[in-house]
């Protein structure tokens, strides 16, 4: 019975923003549940699926596990707030639920011939071992937030001809080989 749950006040479209902020950190699996939701939000499943996906992160007090989480999201939303949409559902904003705060975080706003972004760094990552770097950018129709450009992570988006889109002016990455870009992503990467 979750009526006497956490779950238990939620509203519809508070069980829909909540599967959102999940969808980073779920299996594949959980990710199909969620997508099925979008198309047919079944209250009392979603209210069920909710409850499940936090005792099964801590079985003894799965409200304890929702609110460490809804902590970081806060912080998400502090750090991402794009426009019109919370920062859970920007791109930087999943990355960071999903991998945490980067070990370093680069902005470049200006850049000559390239368009304003940030590089994120991992030391360590799970299945990543090696360290990891993801790479976002501004494109010209957005207005303060940014998109995942190239990664080396695997699973998260691999763009090789991340130059050609970056780099506005120029139309090559020859004038621009001295960016930060450049040697965080050395020759064909």
């Amino acid at each position: 019975d979750i009526s006497t749950t956490f779950v238990a006040k939620f509203t519809v479209p508070q069980l829909k923003a909540i599967l959102k902020m999940i969808r980073p950190i779920s299996t594949p699996i959980e990710v199909n549940t969620i997508n099925n939701f979008a198309h047919k939000p079944e209250e009392s499943y979603m209210r069920y699926f909710i409850y499940n996906f936090w005792k099964s992160r801590n079985n003894q007090d799965p409200k304890k596990a929702w609110d460490a989480y809804t902590e970081k999201v806060k912080e998400v939303n502090n750090l991402f707030r794009g426009t019109g949409k919370p920062g859970y559902e920007t791109e930087r904003g999943e990355i960071y639920l999903k991998y945490g705060a980067p070990n370093e975080r680069i902005t470049v706003e200006s850049e000559p011939g390239a368009r304003p972004y940030e590089i994120w760094t991992y030391n360590v990552l799970p299945r990543h071992p090696q360290g990891a770097v993801l790479l976002f950018y501004r494109p010209a129709q957005m207005v303060g937030d940014f998109e995942l450009l190239h990664s080396n992570v695997r699973g998260e988006r691999r763009n090789t001809a991340w130059r050609s889109i970056l780099y506005i002016a120029t139309g090559s990455s020859s004038q621009n080989l001295n960016s930060r870009a450049e040697q965080y992503f050395p020759g064909n990467k």
